[in-house]
């Protein structure tokens, strides 16, 4: 999936993913697991180096720790009106585990059932 990248990914390679992903630019860091750790998008790369990170530091530094997810399994049509009406486009679906099994990209589908 390319919306997702592993949690020792450079800062530099992480713009480049996100550079690629256009109008759909938000990432999710997951660990070696495929757990996910946290969102990024590249305002939060900029406010991070605008707040003293490098572009060595570690990409978790500049990540959103509480990400929007959708649980697998779990149908809540309120949470996924909710976020959409909020403007969020992508949000990972995760299982039991909060492994990443899939991801629903409002910009493409209404909804995800």
């Amino acid at each position: 999936m390319q919306h997702i990248i592993h949690e020792d990914l450079s800062v530099r390679d992480t713009l480049r993913r996100l550079d690629e992903l256009g109008a759909d630019a938000i990432l999710f860091i997951t660990d070696e697991k495929n757990t996910l750790k946290s969102a990024l998008t590249d305002g939060d790369i900029r406010r991070g180096l605008i707040n003293g990170l490098g572009l060595e530091d570690d990409i978790l530094n500049f990540s959103r720790k509480t990400p929007k997810f959708f649980r697998k399994c779990e149908f809540d049509f309120n949470k996924m009106r909710e976020l959409r009406d909020k403007d969020y486009k992508i949000i990972p679906v995760l299982n039991q585990k909060d492994e990443i099994v899939d991801i629903v990209n409002f910009r493409l589908q209404r909804s995800y059932l």
